[in-house]
């Protein structure tokens, strides 16, 4: 569950991040993948366990209004289901 644990380290578990950029007063991220695309997604909710966000500039992926809930139950002490 560390791996994924803070919202602003992204790039910790997700393939092709070259750079991440946090604002912590606004609540956004911007990811710049390898390939030079641009994710800017805003944190909308937060638990121990979870991140909820949206993309509020998708870049280069085709989507409008697009919100993800990333989620972790532990399992035992070394698994976790990662929804």
């Amino acid at each position: 569950m560390d791996l994924i644990g803070s919202y602003y380290d992204v790039q910790n578990w997700m393939p092709g991040v070259a750079d991440l950029l946090s604002n912590d007063e606004q609540r956004t991220r911007t990811i710049t993948m390898q390939d030079g695309g641009r994710l800017v997604e805003e944190l909308l909710d937060e638990g121990a366990h979870f991140h909820h966000y949206r993309f509020t500039d998708p870049g280069p992926v085709a989507v409008q209004d697009f919100t993800a809930r990333l989620e972790v139950t532990e399992i035992d002490t070394d698994q976790s289901e990662v929804r």
